[in-house]
């Protein structure tokens, strides 16, 4: 919701040039204020949506971290006796780090390029051309698909 609140900036710029300082028909502070307020509100999503992606990313490597524990207290001791119990234990911790760092940064960049498809399309509402034109400087890994 943040970044989408985001997109619409520019378009209160454009509204702002054009109704307040070439027609002067609506005050400058109207548009300030309406800036700072998606500002804020965009703020305050990003951080609850933060805490939400966070929380459950580390709920999720917690649960995984008493599965193989419990697996791990289950196994018999001659299992011990061949292998190495240091190294498997750390093996299972990077591994379990890395699916906890997937789930943290995977949807926020899948958002993030969601967002440059969001941008795009409202770009191609104000002029095709040059839509087009701002796109082609995009590296083409952001491009979606």
């Amino acid at each position: 919701m943040g970044l989408v609140l985001q997109v619409l900036v520019p378009n209160l710029l454009n509204h702002a040039i054009t109704n307040s300082i070439q027609s002067h028909t609506v005050p400058l502070s109207h548009y300030v204020w309406l800036i700072v307020g998606i500002g804020l509100v965009g703020g305050i999503a990003g951080y609850i949506s933060r805490l939400f992606l966070f929380e459950t990313a580390y709920d999720i490597e917690y649960d995984l971290r008493n599965i193989i524990y419990e697996h791990l207290t289950k196994m018999s001791f001659s299992f011990y006796d061949r292998v190495q119990s240091g190294q498997l234990i750390s093996r299972a911790n990077s591994d379990i780090r890395s699916v906890q760092m997937y789930m943290t940064f995977a949807p926020s960049i899948l958002v993030q390029c969601s967002i440059a498809v969001v941008a795009f399309g409202f770009m191609l509402s104000i002029d095709v051309p040059l839509a087009f034109i701002a796109m082609a400087t995009m590296p083409s890994s952001t491009w979606p698909g």
